[in-house]
């Protein structure tokens, strides 16, 4: 299991929503074609790998993200000894983050 050391994804405010449901999530990686969302323990999302979500990403620092994809993994992790779901997302088309403020880097830890 892998462990997530984040830097300050908490600037980053996620919206996640499956047929019909809303999930709050944290935003732990981001680049132009995906994301990868840790949601807490009593937000799992049940969606199939490759089902479809939809969100948006949005900083106190920049515009807003909005994002359709496929689901390509889902697992849990533990991040400073917290339990969390994480859900890997592949856009459908790629979002350009050159004018957006992304000074948060996040590190995996094996």
């Amino acid at each position: 299991m892998q462990t997530v050391a984040p830097l300050a994804f908490f600037h980053f405010r996620v919206r996640l929503y499956h047929r019909g449901r809303f999930f709050r999530a944290y935003l732990l990686d981001l680049n132009e074609s995906g994301a990868l969302f840790g949601l807490g323990p009593e937000n799992y999302m049940q969606v199939d790998v490759s089902g479809k979500v939809r969100g948006s990403i949005d900083s106190r620092h920049g515009t807003e993200i909005d994002f359709t994809g496929n689901v390509e993994e889902k697992r849990g992790q533990q991040i400073k000894g917290q339990f969390f779901h994480t859900v890997s997302v592949r856009f459908d088309s790629s979002v350009d983050l050159s004018d957006r403020l992304l000074a948060t880097t996040i590190s995996l830890l094996d």
